[in-house]
């Protein structure tokens, strides 16, 4: 069969013709929905909506290459002490893995962006660790007893 470079066969998704999209936006009907959902709970009302974008953008950028291994990212952000200031902003993110157990991480600092940005950051290597033990067990679990093909 001759086909063009960088052309896909769809065989199995549109019946027996053969579809050939010509750019990126021709697929747009086999889009995947969004695997990783983020919530993001602000108790005290300190997050604008600047500043809620910018933690989902954190978020995604640390977290898009395992969205396939987790469920939900949850962060809550909420002020300890009030008014008075201090380093009393806390931000605690929850990962729920499929599959897999939940990941939890807390930080405090005064500002909330960079409470954000380190929490993202500690939450990416978390995850990572998390997926490569599981991976790593997997591979090395324990072959079944019986020897097979020797009868």
């Amino acid at each position: 069969m001759n086909r063009r470079p960088n052309s896909i066969c769809l065989n199995e998704w549109v019946g027996r013709k053969v579809y050939q999209p010509k750019t990126l936006a021709d697929l747009s009907f086999f889009k995947r929905e969004a695997l990783m959902t983020v919530s993001i709970t602000d108790r005290d009302q300190l997050l604008t909506n600047e500043m809620r974008q910018f933690a989902e953008r954190r978020l995604f950028f640390a977290l898009s290459r395992f969205e396939s291994k987790i469920e939900t990212v949850s962060l809550l952000i909420t002020d300890e002490n009030g008014p008075r200031g201090g380093i009393d902003k806390l931000c605690k993110l929850v990962i729920r893995l499929r599959h897999l157990n939940e990941i939890v991480i807390s930080d405090k600092d005064a500002n909330v962006s960079a409470c954000v940005a380190r929490l993202a950051q500690r939450a990416g290597r978390a995850v990572s660790r998390s997926v490569d033990r599981s991976q790593r067990f997997q591979r090395h679990a324990p072959q079944s007893a019986e020897p097979s093909g020797l009868i």
